[in-house]
């Protein structure tokens, strides 16, 4: 979560863009998604984020799909 968080800040900071997640399937507690920037996995079936925080433990993005904030 933190090194994700932390893309994200960047590229806010940067004036938006496009953070790109390696193959793999990672867990999160929370982000935060600014806006103007975007989570891109690295593609179909290739990237998985699933939230991993108090509750359920749900998939919340593929790799074709994208977060944007």
């Amino acid at each position: 979560t933190q090194a994700i968080q932390q893309a994200v800040n960047a590229a806010h900071e940067a004036g938006g863009g496009i953070v790109e997640i390696p193959a793999g399937t990672f867990y999160v507690d929370s982000i935060s998604m600014p806006q103007g920037v975007v989570i891109l996995g690295a593609g179909k079936g290739q990237t998985y984020l699933y939230y991993s925080g108090p509750g359920k433990n749900n998939m919340f993005v593929s790799a074709d799909d994208g977060i944007t904030g």
